[in-house]
């Protein structure tokens, strides 16, 4: 069992994020998490890293699906603001498929055992630089939700800026 305080616990699609919280023992299976206080109980998914073999399949069409999320990921990335990595997402053939990913889909790409954190035979060459996601920050039309390579993490980007933009259907 791993026993563990936890503040926050968030299951997204193949990506458990685990927001540890103070204090707690550690003795370690795959198949449950259990906190002290005994409120927060879940049953976790084995975990061995996002890029376990065959989740992957890389087309000559130059595109990854993904056999976790049944997603197909553009292999290649290039720089634009938010607005140009929508437009050139919505107008990649077929029209109308493809778009920018929602922050959730992105994460499901991160990968903690890898640096840059994600897949590099999937994603290979890829930069750690922040990736857009079609998620605007609420309340704030000045930015939108990117994800950092680097670090697997989220943040806001500035969307007059240029970021990494992988289109997804």
């Amino acid at each position: 069992m791993l026993r563990r305080s936890y503040n926050a616990l968030v299951l997204v699609p193949a990506l458990l994020v685990l927001a540890v919280g103070c204090g707690g023992e550690s003795t370690a299976t795959n198949a449950q998490v259990e906190t002290d206080a005994g409120t927060d109980d879940a049953e976790v998914p084995p975990f061995n890293g996002v890029g376990d073999a065959g989740r992957y399949m890389v087309s000559d069409a130059g595109t990854v699906y993904d056999n976790v999320n049944m997603l197909e990921w553009q292999r290649s990335v290039t720089s634009y603001t938010w607005n140009n990595a929508k437009t050139y997402c919505a107008s990649l053939p077929p029209a109308g498929t493809w778009r920018l990913p929602s922050r959730i889909e992105l994460l499901s790409l991160v990968d903690m055992t890898q640096h840059p954190t994600i897949d590099p035979i999937a994603f290979p060459s890829a930069p750690s630089d922040g990736f857009w996601t079609s998620s605007a920050v609420s309340g704030s039309s000045g930015f939108a939700w990117g994800v950092y390579f680097d670090d697997g993490y989220t943040n806001t980007l500035v969307v007059g800026l240029n970021a990494r933009g992988r289109c997804v259907r």
